[in-house]
């Protein structure tokens, strides 16, 4: 599944959020206050990789009555009182004119671009004057670090030999007339094996769904287990899927830098990059702002 396809299906769930620390949205609205209320009245904001827009709507609520416009390559993307979004947007490759913004920002979602083609776009869509900011997961952060904890719970729900996969091997051989009882006998004693480690809510989710479709199976016709296996087996490969990719996109300290580097580059005239904590005191993100000269 590709990165398009796992985040379109995340967006279609009804997730407005992104980043999760302490089993908790990150709260972005003291992060973004002081550089939203400096921007003039009306002003037109670019977000970048918007997503279900949690700073999309921040922005489009503010009191300075700004003009909002979203982008993201996913698809299935809601509505926003107030922004106008656009779907299937690679960010190396905006379709707005020169200088068209006054501010152009991201949360969460730059860093997944190529950066050495996306800042040079978006310096370009900046009026002279105008503002960019990004807000960036950090590679030591608080949620890169839950989702690599995440990530290594389902490994053994969807490995070669975990119970989802022989889940859906048992349905298939169901559907041809070939499936063997001892196999159903193995792939329970799996089951119960994996439900006795450490489980969050994905993987709670995950081994109830799969509880269920094991024990319905026979009260409905062979291609039931086969279907449901595939289906569940496809959430959890597209979960794992957007976690990695977070934690390979996370800027380290020299990563950060460089996307000042770049930003300098692209004719913006960065600050020195600043680390965010949550509220908790722990650390979530990069911040870097800058001003197109």
């Amino acid at each position: 599944m590709d990165a398009k396809e796992s985040w379109t299906r995340y967006w279609k769930t009804g997730q407005t959020h992104s980043c999760f620390a302490g089993g908790q949205p990150f709260d972005n609205r003291p992060v973004w206050a002081g550089f939203l209320d400096s921007l003039p009245a009306k002003a037109r904001i670019l977000d970048l990789a918007c997503g279900a827009g949690a700073l999309t709507r921040l922005a489009a609520a503010h009191s300075g009555g700004y003009a909002v416009t979203g982008v993201d390559y996913a698809d299935g993307l809601p509505e926003i009182s107030g922004a106008v979004l656009h779907e299937g947007v690679a960010l190396e490759a905006l379709p707005f004119a020169d200088a068209g913004f006054d501010a152009v920002i991201s949360q969460f979602g730059l860093e997944y671009a190529d950066t050495g083609r996306a800042v040079p776009e978006a310096a370009r869509v900046l009026r002279n004057g105008g503002k960019f900011a990004v807000l960036a997961h950090a590679a030591d952060g608080e949620a890169v670090a839950a989702a690599r904890n995440r990530v290594s719970r389902v490994a053994g729900l969807i490995s070669e030999d975990g119970p989802v996969v022989l889940t859906r091997a048992y349905g298939h051989a169901l559907e041809k007339g070939g499936a063997e009882p001892a196999k159903l006998e193995k792939i329970i004693s799996i089951f119960h094996t994996e439900a006795a480690r450490p489980q969050d809510e994905t993987t709670q989710w995950a081994l109830g769904y799969l509880s269920e479709i094991i024990s319905k199976h026979l009260q409905f016709p062979p291609p039931y287990l086969y279907e449901n296996a595939q289906t569940l087996l496809d959430e959890l490969t597209g979960y794992v899927s957007r976690l990695e990719r977070m934690d390979e996109a996370a800027f380290d300290s020299d990563g950060i830098a460089g996307l000042a580097g770049q930003a300098r580059a692209a004719g913006l005239e960065p600050e020195v990059p600043v680390s965010v904590s949550d509220a908790r005191g722990k650390p979530v993100g990069w911040w870097l702002s800058a001003m197109k000269s």
